[in-house]
């Protein structure tokens, strides 16, 4: 079954290519607007049982609706492939680079050939970029620069897309009569910006009853390897980690399957000077077990306060636990305001007066409206006569509430 993210990604790639051919204007603008509400949908587009009812969805007309119907019934899109063979094939990962978007996409192949990466990258060594109109020493170093980045994390995906997943995974499986305790680990724990794979570790006595369960999970298109205690699979092109452990180390597994590599080495030398050995299956005096069950007793059996995920870089993060100095880190409830936010007179999907209403549900003090302007080229801009509207919008807004305030701002860059 296609998934919401994968047809999303569908119209992103459509509208990119209609840029690139200089194509755009207003289906660009529709393609991206259909692309983040199919992304926002929290029910599966496959089970819309015809065009009529797809068409109900905002942003969505009846050409998009009967794309996305193609799509969920046939698996695949003529005119997404038509389109695709219609460009060379490396152009669309041109625009994963960081800082190349379509239309320096479409000045790169139209005025110099560019259609991949090895091409761009041998043309800015090159100095060849510079020569273009609108381009110069700077573009080619900014464009050397976000290859670099590319490469660097092309294996890798944006926190925001596994911890989701992660989530999705945890709750599938937490209701099992086997599973005992179950957590996600490694670097989606410690919040890094970017994730090579999600790890999850579980506690039980019934590990062959759990693994058939992961292996049973939707969006699964490779087995990596299968064991009795750890299996990996491809899940909806994540590569997700499973381990199975004793409930008596779960704790210590925890805290070792977190990390960070440099974090864990300090700990274990830590452990060492006090006499004592730590490793994922607990922390041992000889031959007796003194912490495994929690991860909290794992630090306190070392003399150090509990130090939380996201610190755990071996920045002196253990020291200051030693010292129990560690920073308060920053929960939600500190969150009073959002400062970038899109609306309706732009490219968002909401009223100024519905986000005014769910940020104040969230406890928020205050937001701030920052639509397109015209600058931005890609997006429908709020021009200065749309911008005075909106702004006495805001006023009126402001001016029937007490105890939050909307600011005005336009996003120029």
């Amino acid at each position: 079954m296609i998934t919401n993210k994968e047809i999303a990604r569908i119209f992103d790639e459509i509208a990119d290519i209609l840029e690139v051919k200089d194509e755009g204007g207003f289906k660009v603008r529709a393609y991206k607007r259909a692309a983040r509400t199919i992304e926002g949908l929290t029910e599966s587009l496959s089970n819309f049982s015809s065009v009529k009812e797809l068409k109900n969805l905002p942003s969505i007309g009846d050409a998009l609706a009967k794309k996305i119907y193609e799509i969920t019934t046939t698996g695949k899109l003529n005119y997404y492939e038509d389109l695709k063979a219609s460009v060379p094939e490396g152009i669309l990962e041109l625009l994963y680079v960081p800082g190349v978007g379509p239309k320096t996409v479409a000045k790169l192949y139209s005025e110099r050939g560019i259609a991949d990466i090895e091409s761009l990258e041998m043309a800015a060594k090159n100095h060849e970029i510079q020569e273009l109109s609108g381009m110069g020493k700077k573009s080619e170093e900014k464009i050397l620069k976000g290859i670099s980045q590319y490469r660097k994390h092309k294996e890798r995906v944006p926190l925001g897309e596994a911890y989701f997943k992660a989530q999705e995974i945890v709750k599938s499986l937490k209701n099992l009569k086997a599973v005992e305790e179950i957590q996600f680990a490694g670097s989606i724990r410690r919040m890094k910006e970017t994730i090579g794979d999600i790890d999850i570790l579980c506690a039980s006595k019934q590990p062959s009853e759990v693994m058939s369960a992961f292996k049973a999970l939707d969006g699964i298109s490779e087995m990596i390897a299968s064991g009795d205690t750890k299996t990996s699979l491809i899940i909806d092109n994540m590569q997700v980690d499973l381990r199975v452990v004793e409930p008596d180390s779960f704790g210590s597994a925890l805290q070792y399957f977190t990390g960070s590599q440099f974090h864990n080495i300090k700990l274990r030398d830590l452990a060492l000077k006090k006499g004592l050995k730590l490793n994922e299956y607990g922390v041992f005096e000889g031959d007796r077990t003194i912490a495994g069950k929690r991860e909290k007793d794992v630090y306190s059996s070392l003399g150090l306060s509990f130090i939380p995920p996201e610190l755990r870089e071996d920045q002196g993060e253990i020291e200051a636990a030693t010292e129990d100095a560690l920073p308060d880190l920053i929960e939600i409830q500190d969150i009073k305001g959002d400062l970038h936010i899109h609306s309706t007179w732009s490219d968002g999907r909401n009223s100024i007066e519905e986000m005014v209403d769910k940020a104040r549900l969230m406890g928020y003090e205050y937001i701030a409206i920052c639509d397109h302007s015209p600058a931005i080229g890609i997006t429908r801009g709020v021009d200065e006569e749309k911008l005075l509207c909106e702004m006495s919008e805001i006023k009126q807004i402001n001016d029937n509430l007490d105890d939050f305030r909307v600011l005005s701002a336009s996003r120029l860059i």
